[in-house]
């Protein structure tokens, strides 16, 4: 009796995480007994995330959905997030308001964390998510990533930008659990669908807060980079609208 797991097609096909079982369930408990030393061994933890849960059908389908649309194929493709409420001097989680930090903070925080996310995949599509989901709009429609267009000297034609942006439906805000406590499950479902693109992709650039380093987990942790540190500041990247390439000597944490 064989309990057969194809770790590989988890980065291909997140449904097929859910293809991994076995005809006897009493071999459950006995597979984990023997196998524990050798996950914790051989096995980061993006792996044994996988090994032990698996998204539900209604969030598989919304995955799949998502990344279909927006045209990402799994590893190819790298994911900002921004973690814009969390509680440092200036900020409130409970009345933050996108419009009266716009001017001085958001629009810095967030192009920074653009930059970084094209330092560490330069030429890839980013994949932006947010805990205000003005803060995305901003970026997928009002900054100068979104604005921009480079002339080729040559044929004097337009070009889009190598920095090319793209986000889910924004128009509803992801809940934060610890302040939505009377909401209901599926209420979270955008949270988790973040999570999980972010986990398919190959790098992740994040802020403060542990759900942008839970992304960057599952992702592998080879390729990662803290746009914010622990205070709240931002550890500034090169533009990359001037300059893509990536500076390997800063910020990029392989302990995850």
């Amino acid at each position: 009796m064989l309990l057969v797991i194809d770790c590989e097609c988890w980065y291909t096909d997140i449904s097929c995480i859910d293809s991994a079982h076995s005809d006897n369930d009493e071999l459950v408990p006995q597979l984990i007994r023997i196998s524990l030393t050798l996950l914790i061994t051989f096995y980061r933890y993006h792996e044994i995330f996988r090994l032990l849960f698996s998204p539900s059908d209604a969030l598989s389908i919304r995955v799949q959905s998502t990344m279909k649309a927006l045209h990402l194929m799994p590893n190819q493709y790298s994911s900002v997030h921004l973690r814009m409420k969390y509680p440092v001097p200036g900020i409130n989680e409970t009345d933050f308001s996108f419009q009266k930090h716009k001017s001085q903070i958001i629009t810095g925080w967030a192009t920074n964390a653009v930059n970084c996310a094209a330092e560490l995949h330069p030429n890839a599509t980013i994949y932006v998510s947010s805990d205000n989901n003005d803060t995305v709009g901003y970026l997928l429609e009002e900054s100068h990533f979104a604005q921009q267009q480079y002339t080729d000297a040559t044929k004097h034609k337009k070009h889009p930008l190598v920095v090319k942006l793209a986000a889910r439906d924004y128009s509803s805000e992801n809940q934060h659990i610890n302040f939505s406590p009377n909401r209901e499950v599926d209420g979270f479902m955008s949270v988790f669908e973040d999570l999980f693109i972010m986990g398919l992709g190959k790098c992740v650039a994040h802020g403060v807060g542990g759900y942008g380093r839970l992304a960057a987990a599952l992702s592998g942790g080879e390729c990662v980079m803290e746009h914010r540190g622990g205070n709240g500041n931002p550890n500034v990247c090169l533009n990359a609208l001037k300059n893509l390439k990536r500076d390997t000597s800063r910020r990029v944490h392989d302990n995850y």
